[in-house]
């Protein structure tokens, strides 16, 4: 599961996006109905497609580096750093089509009203209280140039859920330019790990 806690620490782009316009704009420019000619006709869904073009858009001039590299290394018989690319895309590509309710109660609830860092989130009827949380493992990444969970969300887990203190030891802060390794540099888009914390059992 990934996700920010309290997306009014480091906004970054989708955090501006999403408090950029009321929630009626998103139900209705970015719903819409699952074709007849498919499965699950007329549900109403935030289309695949749309979600990637608007994650590609973010970073258009990196996309498209990242496929001229691509076709070059393809050109010098560069078949490993070509894989590489390619390995990323295919998953980055692989999206699919979100129900609508989900998709605007994560608008609303985590972007725009900040629910469960005010402790007002609400689950079946009860309350969520992550500070219930008391034996369970949790490992909680940040990234410094992500564009979902930036900076903070690490250090906001830990008073959210003050009983998973980090393990001794298991705690590392360091710049984007000291992590390199991430997912083969996931591809050139240099979405490194800034901090990296694992929490007790």
């Amino acid at each position: 599961m990934a996700g920010p806690i309290d997306t009014r620490i480091q906004p970054t782009k989708v955090n501006e996006f999403a408090n950029s316009k009321p929630i009626k704009w998103f139900e209705e420019n970015l719903i819409n109905y699952v074709p007849l000619q498919c499965k699950g006709a007329f549900r109403q869904v935030y289309p695949g497609f749309v979600q990637l073009t608007a994650f590609v858009s973010m970073n258009l001039e990196r996309h498209i580096k990242q496929h001229m590299d691509l076709a070059n290394h393809l050109a010098k018989g560069e078949k490993d750093k070509a894989d590489v690319i390619k390995t990323f895309y295919d998953e980055y590509f692989a999206v699919m089509d979100l129900p609508a309710d989900f998709y605007i109660e994560t608008v609303r609830d985590v972007f725009q009203e900040h629910l469960l860092p005010q402790g007002k989130l609400v689950h079946r009827g009860r309350p969520v209280n992550p500070a219930a949380i008391k034996r369970m493992g949790l490992m909680t990444v940040e990234g410094e140039k992500d564009d979902i969970c930036s900076i903070g969300q690490t250090r906001r887990r830990r008073t959210s859920a003050p009983a998973c203190a980090p393990i001794a030891g298991c705690t590392t802060c360091r710049p984007a330019s000291a992590i390199t390794a991430c997912s083969r540099e996931n591809a050139g888009t240099t979405r490194s790990i800034r901090c990296c914390a694992i929490s007790c059992m």
